[in-house]
């Protein structure tokens, strides 16, 4: 446990020293697209900030608050989970593969999910479910994008995230990503099911490749 310790502190050093511009960078600009849902004396609501593409007076509009927040994590992870994993494991090659594979993911998700958490804590929530929803959406997507940028390259997976984006908000029924939009409605149909079971399948198939991947 003292060493699993030591590899997830050494980790997240390399990961926030890859990020922390990006982190910087993105988190201002969410503070300003989140913040101007509050009202005086309140906090904002979180179903307004993710409630999406909607008409005003006809018109539709680009929920840019969305936008961010969805694309937010990948943004900022980019390609450090690839260099932790291909650049960085040959340097303590004396811990098995699957023990850093797993301490790594634990260093995603305590990147992504603290900035999951901040917009949790800087909003309200009437609906505990969709807020749910969303967390477990946000974070299986970056899990998604993170193991594809082993296999990939992280510049053709941040735009594979920005398309898939982009298509959410002008594509209505989009499977999966359509739970991240408050006016798309809460509840979860079976295309959902599938589109998280593929997710999962992709991570899995991607975590199965790793031994086959060159090391740099």
């Amino acid at each position: 446990m003292k060493v699993f310790g030591k590899l997830f502190s050494r980790n997240m050093k390399l990961m926030l020293g890859n990020v922390w511009r990006r982190e910087l960078i993105m988190l201002v600009l969410c503070v300003i697209a989140v913040l101007q849902y509050a009202k005086i004396g309140q906090r904002p609501l979180l179903s307004d900030v993710m409630q999406g593409i909607s008409d005003f007076r006809g018109n539709p509009y680009f929920p840019m608050s969305w936008f961010l927040i969805v694309i937010f994590n990948q943004v900022v992870i980019g390609d450090s989970f690839r260099k932790l994993i291909l650049h960085d494991y040959p340097l303590v090659a004396s811990i098995s593969l699957g023990k850093y594979l797993f301490c790594s993911v634990l260093n995603l998700f305590s990147v992504g999910g603290a900035n999951v958490l901040l917009l949790l804590v800087m909003t309200r929530h009437h609906s505990l479910h969709f807020a749910w929803t969303a967390v477990f959406c946000l974070l299986l997507f970056l899990a998604c994008f993170a193991f594809l940028t082993l296999i990939f390259p992280p510049v053709i997976c941040e735009g594979l995230v920005v398309v898939i984006a982009v298509l959410t908000i002008f594509a209505d029924g989009m499977p999966f990503f359509d739970r991240l939009m408050f006016v798309r409605g809460t509840a979860i149909l079976p295309g959902d099911v599938l589109a998280a079971l593929l997710m999962l399948i992709i991570i899995a198939w991607c975590g199965f490749r790793i031994k086959q991947l060159d090391f740099i």
